[in-house]
């Protein structure tokens, strides 16, 4: 089961959280604070304005990775085929949410040159 949660205007700051539960554990993605508080029975940490601070190195080097790829000939990274793909898995997520039902994710044979 799946369940995400979006809500693209907290007035408090940006924030991201994740977390996968499973049969014998769970992991959880953190918030990235770089000071934590623990005061009178509270832990406190600021929540950045905006995604820019915390992300700014990743996307840098997500961008000269793919700039790298392109340069020598073999395109890495998502490709028009991962967007049909996750199109059609939201689809079948709006239809479970719908229906209150399993909803299975089809998708139509990939073309060769995907392959």
């Amino acid at each position: 089961m799946v369940d995400v949660e979006v809500f693209v205007d907290a007035t408090y700051g940006y924030e991201v959280k994740g977390e996968l539960v499973c049969e014998a554990g769970a992991v959880m993605l953190a918030p990235n604070p770089a000071i934590t508080t623990r005061e009178a029975g509270h832990e406190m940490f600021i929540v950045e304005p905006d995604w820019r601070a915390r992300f700014k190195t990743a996307y840098r080097e997500e961008i000269a990775g793919w700039v790298d790829s392109i340069r020598s000939g073999k395109p890495r990274g998502s490709s028009a085929w991962d967007g049909y793909a996750a199109s059609v898995t939201v689809g079948a997520c709006l239809e479970a949410w719908r229906s209150r039902t399993r909803t299975k994710v089809t998708l139509a044979d990939a073309p060769d040159f995907y392959r």
